[in-house]
């Protein structure tokens, strides 16, 4: 599973390179603004966990939802800051082309 993380990572920023040069809507940045929260959780889930409130696999400690929300949206606004601009990196080559 660990070899397949950077496959899948490089297949993210491909595809929305890609989206961005044939052009398709804006919108879909959106989308590929939770895939790289996804991603980006479970690249980093030894941090993640205690907002989750389990240590190796077992709840240890009660959630605090608001904190857990507050960090969700921040990184969710990040990767989808970073996906626009790979959005518009695409745009961009295709209108070079």
């Amino acid at each position: 599973m660990k070899s397949l993380k950077p496959l899948i990572g490089f297949a993210l920023v491909v595809a929305v390179i890609m989206v961005g040069f044939v052009e398709v809507s804006q919108w879909l940045v959106f989308v590929f603004g939770v895939l790289f929260t996804a991603a980006y959780i479970n690249g980093k889930w030894p941090i993640w966990a205690d907002l989750f409130g389990q240590h190796d696999g077992v709840a240890t400690t009660p959630i605090d939802y608001r904190k857990l929300f507050q960090c969700l949206l921040a990184t969710y606004a990040v990767e989808t800051i970073i996906v626009f601009a790979l959005y518009w990196l695409g745009r961009g080559t295709a209108g070079l082309l």
